[in-house]
């Protein structure tokens, strides 16, 4: 196989995880490993331009999609494999147990395949002549516990099309052998069609094409059906695949399988809809709410943790939202005499947006100036983790003196190459480094991984955001850190609440044209101490040392033991050093 051929297969199986992705929320890793296949070996040939023409154009009109469909509430979860069955949206799908009778299935399976639970699987709606194979090929499944995975295709009774069976052998909790599967069978929302119109530019009929495919309906079969000639048909399906950017018909039915769970089992939040910041029983001591509104008219959100009387110190808590501080720091500040502002920035919790077209990182800055004429407040430390530092730089250069000192916990600095990027751990790596190599397929990615936490948990995307790095789980299993990053991070992503195109921007404006210019302003003028972790899995340890030999105004304060949550694991030494700098 050639080079170009190789890139081209490899791209297409980036194409199919990222909508498998959406079928399934728990491949989210697979993306990770699958874009990287491609991503770097692009980097390094510096061929971007080549990728972006392949792919770019696809997934932008993939963004299109989502961005057309409407909210619709999630099905209501099954007992014990609810986890698996939530995310399969339109295609019916259900758990075969080891007597062959139906142990549980998705409303969507209830509807196509004339079952219920305890119904006998050799009475699903499959050919006569295919069912005797279908239950040896699950029989042989059930002998499996391994998550092993398998695809079978069957003729359905009466219309003898093709339906494709995806099987995943699964162990439930409580021990019993299944099978899990999810068929190409699909509820059509009533609207779907108009959706797929309006997103593609396609014409009723080949609207209709396209359910037909998904169908598993051969050209044949089309022609016949519709009345029409093989090469008619053949030609309304290139121009079918022109307008969806699809490359083949398996790369379409993906694509609208895809948009069909999106547009059948969304669930971001509705306009208006308000949030709660602390869950009852959370353990968390109680945080003071506050308002403000800017002089652009737009409503700004912040906490006010510890001492509400106390001297005045920022806490900005990176693109995760962690707005809130584990409560024995919570606590520490209250005996330090210290208020704790942690302001929600545009677009997170109840903080109104960026304009549209606006500079997000200069947004921030000038709420963060905002938030202090509110609290009557003329210059404070600001404490920033990973690369928020670059929001108090933005802050000195709208009004001087405004920040008395940086104290950036496990600081990240702008990537500089392409040898720095690729020192980050995977999970890192992926959005930070699409944010700054292909910044068209971000949102994308971005949308993907809220919706891997949703589904999920942010548990689960805790565990595998540092999977690398024992440092950060071994601080994650304080209750404490625990109650304050699930809770706090309710500005970002909650039942009711998605930040993701806030995060989007925040991700682009990491890497923006202007993020070297930063620093250097605050040189000599704005004291400013970098902790880091040696284990933190955003910063490696060789472009730390990079870093201090690049800014050696800069005082770096290292940690061989921690990683990125150097805050949680040692907040007297960055409270200590924000104490010098606050405003008595």
């Amino acid at each position: 196989m050639t080079e170009t051929s190789t890139t081209e297969s490899s791209i297409d199986d980036v194409l199919g995880v990222i909508y498998d992705v959406a079928l399934d929320p728990m491949r989210y890793e697979e993306l990770c490993v699958s874009w990287e296949a491609v991503l770097w070996p692009q980097i390094q040939q510096g061929a971007n331009t080549s990728l972006e023409s392949r792919v770019v154009s696809h997934f932008t009109r993939a963004e299109d999609v989502l961005d057309l469909i409407e909210s619709h509430p999630s099905d209501a979860g099954l007992p014990e494999i609810a986890g698996f069955l939530e995310g399969v949206g339109s295609a019916a799908a259900l758990v075969i147990d080891h007597d062959l009778l139906v142990a549980a299935i998705n409303s969507a399976g209830v509807r196509l395949l004339s079952a219920e639970v305890g119904s006998k699987v050799s009475n699903l709606p499959i050919l006569e002549d295919d069912v005797g194979s279908f239950l040896k090929h699950v029989q042989g499944m059930l002998k499996r516990s391994d998550g092993a995975d398998s695809i079978i295709r069957v003729r359905r009774q009466k219309s003898e099309h093709l339906i494709v069976f995806h099987l995943r052998a699964l162990r439930t909790q409580s021990g019993q052998r299944c099978v899990a599967a999810i068929t190409s069978d699909l509820h059509w929302p009533q609207s779907f069609q108009a959706t797929l119109r309006n997103a593609f530019s396609l014409s009723k009929a080949e609207s209709d094409i396209v359910r037909m495919i998904v169908d598993c309906n051969s050209v044949n079969g089309i022609a016949t059906q519709r009345g029409r000639s093989i090469g008619t048909v053949r030609n309304q399906i290139k121009s079918i695949l022109a307008k969806t950017g699809s490359r083949s018909q398996i790369e379409l039915v993906r694509l609208v399988m895809s948009v069909m769970e999106v547009a059948t089992n969304n669930d971001e939040p509705h306009p208006g809809e308000t949030r709660t910041m602390i869950a009852s029983g959370s353990g968390l001591p109680p945080a003071q709410q506050c308002f403000v509104t800017g002089a652009d008219g737009r409503k700004l959100e912040y906490l006010i943790l510890g001492d509400r009387e106390g001297a005045p110190v920022y806490y900005l808590q990176t693109e995760l939202g962690l707005s809130r501080l584990p409560a024995f720091i919570e606590e520490d500040a209250c005996r330090r005499g210290i208020r704790v502002i942690s302001p929600i920035r545009a677009g997170f919790g109840q903080s109104d947006p960026v304009p549209k077209g606006g500079n997000f990182g200069e947004q921030v800055a000038r709420d963060l100036l905002t938030i202090m004429d509110e609290e009557g407040i003329s210059a404070l430390p600001v404490i920033t983790m990973a690369a928020d530092n670059a929001f108090p730089a933005r802050m000195h250069i709208l009004r001087p003196g405004s920040v008395s000192a940086i104290i950036a916990t496990s600081g990240c600095f702008p990537i500089i190459n392409d040898e720095q990027a690729a020192r980050q751990q995977r999970m890192h790596r992926l959005m930070h480094s699409t944010a700054r190599y292909f910044p068209k397929l971000l949102p994308f990615v971005a949308k993907a991984s809220f919706k891997a936490v949703r589904k999920m948990g942010k548990k689960w995307m805790v565990e595998r955001l540092f999977a690398n790095s024992p440092a950060d789980l071994a601080v994650f299993e304080n209750p404490d850190v625990q109650a304050a990053v699930l809770e706090g991070s309710n500005v970002a992503l909650s039942d009711t609440h998605s930040s993701h195109e806030a995060f989007i921007l925040q991700c682009l404006s990491y890497h923006g044209s202007d993020q070297l210019s930063l620093l250097p302003s605050v040189e000599n003028q704005v004291p400013l101490h970098s902790l880091n972790g040696l284990k933190d899995p955003a910063m490696h340890a060789d472009t730390l040392a990079e870093n201090q030999r690049r800014y050696p105004w800069i005082q770096f304060h290292i940690y061989p033991d921690a990683g990125q949550w150097l805050l949680f694991q040692y907040p007297d030494d960055v409270f200590d050093l924000a104490e010098r700098y606050v405003a008595r």
